[in-house]
């Protein structure tokens, strides 16, 4: 997630990704395949910070 309106509260955009990462997993429900939302591990490597254009956060 990356802030683009300081004049949204932060939770508003955390819980829009949240709904879009729903979305995404009831899509490929929808196709027959498997997910599952995690985080850690790699992708707190610099490899994936560099792939994913995270920054530190604010």
């Amino acid at each position: 997630m990356k802030r683009m309106d300081q004049n949204l509260p932060e939770i508003a955009e955390v819980e829009a990704l949240a709904c879009a990462v729903q979305n995404l997993a009831l899509s490929a429900h929808a196709y027959g395949l498997g997910s599952f939302w995690s985080s850690g591990g790699v992708a707190y490597t610099e490899a994936a910070k560099a792939i994913f254009r995270s920054g530190p956060r604010r």
